[in-house]
């Protein structure tokens, strides 16, 4: 039972990672397509290869949105945690929760 418990958190602190990874590439990534779109000659020195639209510019704002939405659908994302299930419960109790790990939080203030 450690283990499985052990291994959702992870997952859990995984999948927020990859929201935050794709967060900041989704803001790299614009910020890169405004500067070509201010100076399209920033990057000219040599050209390193093929672009899918033949403008690295146009090619970031189209990879930016995809990014910027698959982060925040991660990061949006309640924490999966189906070893806090009860075998006949079909939904976990209503508590607080970790939002990297699911783990119930412990209130500091209890009367």
């Amino acid at each position: 039972m450690r283990a499985e418990k052990r291994h959702w958190k992870i997952v859990n602190v995984f999948g927020r990672v990859f929201g935050l990874m794709c967060l900041i590439f989704g803001v790299i990534a614009a910020a890169d397509g405004i500067i070509l779109l201010r100076n399209p000659h920033t990057f000219d020195a040599e050209p390193i290869g093929q672009t899918l639209t033949g403008s690295f510019m146009w090619d970031l704002f189209g990879i930016f949105p995809i990014a910027l939405l698959i982060g925040v659908l991660f990061m949006a994302v309640k924490p999966y945690r189906p070893d806090l299930y009860e075998p006949n419960e079909t939904k976990v109790k209503a508590q607080r929760r970790s939002w990297w790990t699911g783990e119930p939080r412990r209130e500091a203030y209890r009367e």
